[in-house]
């Protein structure tokens, strides 16, 4: 009987061409341990009955080796004869690879992405300023690009003409537009109620705000009437506009909207009352006059398309 270890895994056993425990295959001619014979030379007829007379027969209990049909221990792993794994339970299965995806494939997924990404910039920059990818294509295939009109700012709009209902030969109603508060305007009528003044534009104007200015001068201002409420009337609106002012000597607009005006109205319909000043240097009490008093009127819109 031959004593072999298994150079795999250390095993110990006798007699077997693979190891019970790992199947590795041993190799005889690695073993002193052979008999050395002459080919030349037969055994004696009664070599096979001795040797099978000698051989003890180890019982135990037999696993078949699907490979080769040879019977092995229950213990083994391996086939003694051929080394064929024995069947003990099922392998275990080794999972199903992940989807490979060539290198095209992912060339044309990176592609896609970054057009998206480049539709999506262009859209939202198309929102924010109010243009869109269908207007810049319609305006690209067009044979024709319509320019649009350029839309006029809101600017002062000169007055050709003036003209008031009353008015003092040294305080002139051409005050109310020579821009300077420093000169101002009065009305002969008694308390100013029902004062009139007509402005005329050289050509049609869009009207936006009217910017009336009373005297500056504190005292004249105090002891003149002030207008508090008035009307406007335009020649190309039907409905006239209705203002009450406040009592300051502070600048003050009213906003209108009209379309294409060349002459306008504005007629005085309430006043506050002229006081009695006095000037806290002098002591001196200035009584209160009659008339009414206006320092500018400016006229801020845009000329009529």
């Amino acid at each position: 009987m031959s004593e072999h270890t298994c150079t795999n895994c250390g095993t110990h056993f006798s007699d077997d061409q693979f190891c019970p425990q790992c199947g590795q295959w041993v190799d005889p001619l690695a073993d002193d341990e052979f008999e050395q014979f002459d080919l030349d030379t037969a055994p004696p007829d009664d070599y096979l009955e001795d040797a099978g007379s000698g051989v003890a027969t180890i019982p135990y209990d037999s696993v078949t080796c699907p490979s080769c049909g040879a019977g092995n221990p229950e213990t083994n792993r391996h086939c003694e004869e051929c080394g064929a794994r024995l069947s003990q339970g099922p392998l275990p299965i080794a999972p199903q690879p992940l989807l490979q995806v060539s290198a095209g494939v992912r060339a044309a997924i990176m592609i896609t992405a970054v057009l998206a990404g480049v539709l999506l910039i262009a859209w939202a920059f198309g929102a924010l300023t109010g243009d869109s990818p269908d207007d810049t294509a319609a305006t690209d295939t067009s044979s024709t690009v319509a320019t649009p009109a350029t839309v006029p700012a809101t600017q002062k709009l000169p007055v050709l003409l003036i003209s008031c209902s009353s008015e003092f030969a040294s305080l002139p109603c051409e005050n109310l537009k020579d821009e300077s508060v420093e000169t101002y305007w009065n009305d002969k009528s008694l308390e100013g109620e029902g004062a009139e003044f007509v402005i005329t534009f050289g050509s049609p104007v869009q009207l936006e705000t009217i910017v009336i200015m009373n005297v500056n001068d504190e005292e004249k201002f105090k002891r003149n009437y002030r207008i508090k409420d008035l009307e406007i009337i335009a020649d190309d609106v039907t409905s006239p506009f209705n203002f009450t002012l406040d009592d300051r000597s502070q600048p003050q607009s009213v906003r209108i909207q009209t379309l294409a005006t060349t002459e306008l109205t504005i007629r005085v319909t309430g006043t506050y009352p002229a006081e009695a000043y006095t000037d806290p240097d002098t002591g001196n009490v200035g009584i209160p006059f009659s008339e009414l008093a206006l320092a500018e009127l400016e006229f801020y819109g845009k000329p009529s398309s």
